[in-house]
């Protein structure tokens, strides 16, 4: 049982980081700037590990049908997509992607065009490349590998603790906003955001075009930071008042000296 936790492990892993590897360079030749893409903090796109693991558990089976499989993988895949999407939409209460202005969609969550890269590329490495990926696996010392495997486990799960503490704090900073909310606010909030820890801004850089679900929120929160804005406005007025009246008064006392 260790053994095949460890080997489903290992494929997780290494395509995530293969995931992480296109992404990041698909996206970063889009923008003409390196983007660090994915919402965990290393170098690893679980989705497509997720995926990987996926195919290896339930159709390994069909690896010497390569046109079946084709169909089977778009289909699995596609569908943990969805459910991915849906997950951290309903977790998170933010859209990670949206496929809504593609052709042949599901709710903005899959689309055809990703389907069949689905099929094409899960039938291209279960099928064929996986095989020298596992291979490289077991070239290892079976006590090592193991230790290996356990030690990526622990850090690919303090990641996802620790990115998901940081994505519940910039929900924080937009718990409140309604569909109503004014221009002014919205870049306080942005300016809020963008001034956050490096983390922070690993993830506004990763998904830049990550749509945040404000439609439910309590708008007495909004108020809240309304009023904020308008205390500190207020309180700047004050300051500037009082330098003012104090350097009346220092003029005042040197005329009179």
């Amino acid at each position: 049982m260790a053994e095949y936790l460890s080997r489903l492990f290992f494929i997780f892993f290494v395509y995530s980081v293969g995931g992480w590897c296109v992404e990041t360079i698909r996206v970063s030749l889009k923008e003409k700037m390196f983007v660090n893409r994915g919402f965990l903090i290393g170098p690893y796109c679980p989705i497509y590990g997720s995926g990987a693991a996926l195919l290896d558990v339930t159709l390994n089976y069909y690896t010497n049908h390569p046109f079946l499989y084709f169909f089977l993988s778009m289909t699995f895949c596609g569908i943990l997509e969805y459910i991915t999407s849906y997950v951290l939409e309903k977790r998170f209460k933010a859209r990670w992607w949206d496929y809504s202005t593609r052709a042949l969609n599901i709710n903005g969550r899959v689309c055809a065009e990703n389907l069949l890269q689905f099929g094409f590329f899960g039938t291209i490495f279960m099928c064929y490349v996986n095989k020298t990926i596992l291979s490289k696996y077991y070239m290892m010392n079976e006590s090592a590998r193991h230790i290996i495997m356990l030690v990526l486990f622990l850090i690919v799960i303090s990641d996802f603790i620790v990115s998901e503490t940081l994505i519940k704090k910039i929900k924080s900073d937009i718990n409140g906003l309604s569909k109503d909310n004014t221009v002014e606010i919205s870049k306080k909030v942005q300016e809020l955001i963008k001034e956050r820890n490096i983390f922070h801004r690993r993830m506004f850089k990763a998904y830049p075009g990550l749509k945040l679900n404000i439609l439910h929120m309590d708008a007495s929160i909004k108020d809240m930071i309304v009023s904020f804005l308008e205390h500190v406005k207020s309180e700047l007025d004050i300051g500037n008042v009082k330098n003012h009246s104090e350097d009346e008064k220092e003029k005042a006392e040197e005329k009179n000296n």
